[in-house]
Parts: C-alpha cells; sequence; structure tokens
C-alpha cells in the first residue's frame, strides 16, 4: 500500500521526474514492488502499484520499502497524480510542468 510520495514539485515537460513512492508492505521483506500502470484524463492522473509476493522465507517483519515512479509529461500544466491503493484510498501528489 502506498503511503507517501516525494520528490520534485516541478518539472520540464518531456523530462523524466524521479518520484520516491513509500509502501508498506505486509508480507514482510518478500514482498515486492514490480510497476506502475498510469492513466491520464485531462491532469489527472491515476496511478496504480501493482507487485506480487516471492514466496521465499522472509525474516523481515512488515514495514517500509521505496520505489521510483518517473513522471514525465508531454505538456505543461500542474498534474495531480492519484496513487490509488487496493483499499481505495488515495495518496496524492501535485507537480507543475513547464
Amino acid at each position: 500500500m502506498v503511503t507517501k510520495v516525494d520528490g520534485a514539485t516541478t518539472g520540464v515537460i518531456n523530462q523524466a521526474i524521479p518520484l520516491t513512492v513509500y509502501w508498506f508492505f505486509t508480507s514482510g521483506s518478500c514482498d515486492i514492488l514490480d510497476k506502475f500502470e498510469e492513466t491520464r484524463l485531462g491532469n489527472i492522473v491515476t496511478v496504480k502499484a501493482y507487485g506480487h509476493y516471492s514466496g521465499q522465507v522472509c525474516t523481515a517483519d512488515a514495514g517500509i520499502k521505496t520505489k521510483i515512479y518517473n513522471f514525465i509529461s508531454p505538456t505543461p500544466g500542474t498534474f495531480e497524480l492519484r496513487f490509488v491503493n487496493p483499499d481505495n484510498t488515495v495518496v496524492t501528489y501535485t507537480i507543475i510542468i513547464s
């Protein structure tokens, strides 16, 4: 589950802006965040994170991990990124592209 997003709040068109996505893993250290999938509707970008449990024997308890999500926009504007969790809670992040 995504708990926080951190990074630059401004960027330039067609340039990747790396954002650090913090996510809470519950099955121990074997939870892996594989990829992000985004859907755009105007300046609202819905981002879903997909992962899996590796199935190995894990020794670490639940906790927080991070993964980089690169936001790129071909157009300028103020964008609201909505990171949607499986329980339908949303973590929002605003970024201005010029």
